[in-house]
Formats: structure tokens, C-alpha cells, sequence
């Protein structure tokens, strides 16, 4: 076969599988690239996790564990400037009425333009605290 009849044999299917080729490697090399470039991760230790729930529950909550860790991905140099007080983590339990035993997704809220790669546990034990000692437990009265 001779070099010319190779080059323009489905000549179609050759230049559509090099147009895919290229975009492709452009969102690859653009976005991923992006995403591992050394210094775009930052892990946050000792994060706080707060208990989110209606104002007319009127219970407190014992979360274990309190504190987790969090690992952020985003710029490297924002990043950098990034407080741990502007990364906050809680369980949400607006929705449950049972908490007995209960073990519930952590969730992160990260600034914008980062986003949440890890949350070291992923999950918390919730139970309803007692009461400090020397006091009653508190009742609603009807």
C-alpha cells in the first residue's frame, strides 16, 4: 500500500480522533493539573464541630469526636491566607428526631473557591448531653 493511499484511508475518522485527542489532553492538562499542583492541598487540625438544630429543640448535644481534621484543596497562595476560624464544621440534625445512638455526617463549610478534599473522621457519634451535676434535669412544662 503506498504512503499516500495510508494518509488519506478514512481520512474522517483520522481527523475526528485527533480533534477528541487534543481536547482531551486541554481539559486534562488544564483542569487536573490545576487540582495537583504541589502546595494546593492544606490540612486544618482541631477543627471544632458544632451541633446544628432548631431553636425549639432546646436540648444540648455531646458530639465525639469534638475536634477534626480537615484537609482543603484550592490556590496555593489563598491557601496560604486562609484562617482556620473561616473553616467551620457541624452536624446537622434539623431533620432527626431520634438521636439516640446516633451517628451523623460531618459536614465542612469552606470559603469560596475552595473545596473539601478530606474530613478526618467523616462521621460523629451524637447523644443528647446530661446535665452538669448539682442540677436538675430541665422539664417542659405543659
Amino acid at each position: 500500500m503506498r504512503w499516500r493511499d495510508l494518509l488519506l484511508n478514512n481520512l474522517g475518522w483520522k481527523l475526528l480522533s485527533l480533534i477528541l485527542a487534543t481536547l482531551i489532553w486541554a481539559t486534562y492538562s488544564s483542569d487536573l493539573m490545576d487540582r495537583l499542583r504541589p502546595g494546593s492541598l492544606r490540612r486544618f487540625s482541631s477543627v471544632p464541630v458544632t451541633v446544628l438544630t432548631t431553636a425549639a429543640g432546646g436540648r444540648s448535644y455531646q458530639v465525639t469526636p469534638e475536634k477534626i481534621e480537615i484537609v482543603l484543596r484550592g490556590p496555593a497562595n489563598l491557601l496560604e491566607a486562609l484562617q482556620p476560624s473561616e473553616v467551620r464544621a457541624y452536624v446537622d440534625l434539623t431533620g432527626v428526631r431520634d438521636t439516640e445512638g446516633l451517628r451523623q455526617k460531618i459536614e465542612v463549610n469552606a470559603p469560596p473557591g475552595f473545596s473539601v478534599a478530606r474530613i478526618i473522621p467523616a462521621d460523629a457519634y451524637v447523644e443528647v448531653a446530661s446535665p452538669p451535676s448539682g442540677q436538675p434535669p430541665s422539664q417542659n412544662s405543659p
